[in-house]
């Protein structure tokens, strides 16, 4: 059977039991926007797809061109690149307390776990 089929667009064929209503396997005025929709959303992903591996050959080539003229060295470019990606990664699992210290977020931490724990279900309702 058709993913479209299983999804309920289509009306099952006479065989599978419809009801002589002279629609077996034509698809439902829904059913054709949803396909309608979900092509033209694949034809989106196969551009985006496109401008990204484009973007990427682009980006291959600076790179190289950076290290070959000297002007920046591939392992400084990654050091570069590293600490980006890290300071991002600190940014999304930050809890929002970059002065305080790593003890001090610990401590708190650990106090709203104990809160929680001696609270009990009962609290959490």
């Amino acid at each position: 059977r058709s993913l479209a089929w299983r999804l309920g667009m289509l009306q099952p064929p006479p065989s599978a039991g419809a009801s002589g209503s002279g629609c077996g396997g034509t698809m439902s005025a829904v059913g054709h926007n949803v396909l309608e929709l979900l092509q033209a959303q694949q034809r989106q992903l196969a551009v985006l797809s496109s401008r990204i591996s484009m973007l990427h050959e682009e980006h291959e080539a600076l790179c190289e061109c950076l290290s070959t003229c000297g002007a920046v060295s591939a392992d400084r470019l990654l050091a570069h690149l590293h600490r980006r990606r890290f300071s991002a990664a600190l940014r999304r699992h930050s809890p929002g307390r970059l002065g305080e210290s790593l003890e001090t977020v610990m401590q708190t931490r650990e106090l709203a776990l104990l809160l929680a724990a001696r609270a009990g279900l009962a609290a959490a309702a």
